[in-house]
């Protein structure tokens, strides 16, 4: 080039760069050539097998070796050698039911990582750090079971309340009469008395409204039960249209496993939202029985089983289970319907805090109910699917007002006799 040439440092880049791969391009066409007049007699060509490679190679001066290695590595890439690949080791994937074992490392995992899949789903990468404690599931498998399995699980002020699940224990469990019960928050109740004393709690149905407009969202089920079933046939609403004044001092309703669940994750929403909180009662510090959604507003906080007493009635959910249909409790009423030819098909509901007893034909599937209410306010409800029936077994003459519980807990007999 001329050394007069005044260069900008534009020109200077794109010069060096030429020069850089001119010398790289130099340096492979003489390696090939040198590899070419190289490979000779007392030199195997690299288009041997890698090991007679290696082994010829053992043979030679080490200077020899050192450039071997180095022109090999030259070697046109359609007939180069390939370098054994060590196989992976894949997991002994078990594609069937969790066995014991196995949910035993799961729930270990799970109290090691901390995890709680409703609030945070895996942004930790817990599953994967679960899926090393269990060599014959994946990550993906461990994901899909903790959907399948801490969905009937909640975390609340550091405690984790789970729903129960096996058959025997729903069947002999002795409802709110059991003595061993305790009462816990959702939240610090220090909170709770902040901001109660704070006021302006939203109404009871506006709560409601919006808490059934969230179990639809999700496909969940949420049926009103027991005394504000009548009032929603009887008197046509919650409120009594003379004096404005509630009819019930709380207002029943009943939820699958999974929607006590999923409400029970709305708690930080309308405690933010409506100044309401949760209430559970549960039993052995485990099993979570009942929820009682109540107005922070003029709460008082007590820890005995009792109704949670606000300025607003309380929303009581009772979570209700299916009993399968080889549990030991369906062939005890199995004799008396012989006549039935649907007997094989014959299934029980549970609400396992009141211990009552439905046909699943009473209670599913769920009907849709709209109520305009003289608050104004439209509620899209739901209600058994037999609900009058259901009404007729618990109280019998429930046209008529009266102060009379429900007389019967066992509408399975009732409708056995009147059938």
């Amino acid at each position: 080039f001329p050394t007069k040439i005044a260069c900008n440092h534009s020109i200077r880049r794109i010069l060096l760069l030429t020069s850089a791969v001119a010398a790289a391009s130099l340096v492979v066409v003489v390696g090939r050539i040198a590899y070419n007049n190289f490979d000779t007699d007392d030199s195997p060509s690299l288009s041997s097998s890698s090991s007679s490679f290696e082994e010829d190679n053992h043979n030679l001066p080490p200077w020899r070796r050192n450039l071997r290695s180095v022109l090999h590595s030259f070697k046109d890439p359609h007939t180069r050698t390939k370098r054994p690949r060590y196989k992976r080791r894949y997991k002994r994937i078990n594609r069937g039911p969790w066995s014991n074992a196995e949910h035993a490392k799961f729930l270990k995992g799970v109290e090691w990582t901390g995890w709680d899949p409703n609030a945070d789903g895996d942004r930790g990468g817990h599953a994967w750090e679960i899926s090393k404690l269990i060599p014959t599931r994946s990550v993906n498998d461990v994901k899909l079971h903790a959907k399948e399995f801490l969905k009937l699980q909640f975390t609340h002020g550091g405690r984790t309340f789970e729903l129960p699940t096996d058959t025997d224990w729903i069947v002999n469990y002795r409802g709110w009469k059991e003595p061993r019960h305790k009462v816990s928050y959702a939240r610090d109740e220090k909170e709770i008395l902040a901001r109660g004393s704070q006021g302006k709690c939203a109404g009871a149905l506006v709560v409601l409204d919006w808490i059934m407009d969230k179990v639809h969202e999700v496909n969940g089920m949420l049926m009103l039960a027991y005394g504000d079933l009548i009032h929603i046939h009887r008197e046509k609403d919650f409120v009594d249209k003379e004096t404005g004044q509630y009819i019930d001092d709380d207002i029943d309703s009943m939820v699958n496993l999974e929607t006590f669940s999923y409400i029970a994750g709305l708690e930080r929403e309308l405690f933010l939202n409506f100044g309401w909180s949760i209430r559970i009662h549960q039993l052995d510090d485990k099993y979570a029985l009942q929820g009682q959604i109540f107005a922070t507003c003029g709460h008082v906080i007590t820890h005995k089983r009792s109704k949670a007493k606000s300025i607003e009635p309380a929303i009581e959910i009772y979570p209700i289970v299916t009993i399968p249909t080889d549990d030991p409790i369906i062939e005890l009423y199995r004799g008396s319907i012989v006549q039935n030819p649907q007997r094989h098909q014959f299934r029980i509901v549970r609400d396992i805090w009141q211990g009552t007893l439905f046909p699943e034909e009473m209670m599913f599937p769920p009907q849709q109910f709209t109520l305009a209410s003289s608050t104004g306010l439209e509620l899209d409800l739901q209600i058994p699917a037999k609900a009058l029936t259901v009404m007729d077994c618990l109280y019998g003459e429930w046209r008529v007002p009266s102060s009379r519980r429900a007389g019967t807990r066992n509408c399975v007999e009732w409708s056995l006799a009147n059938s």
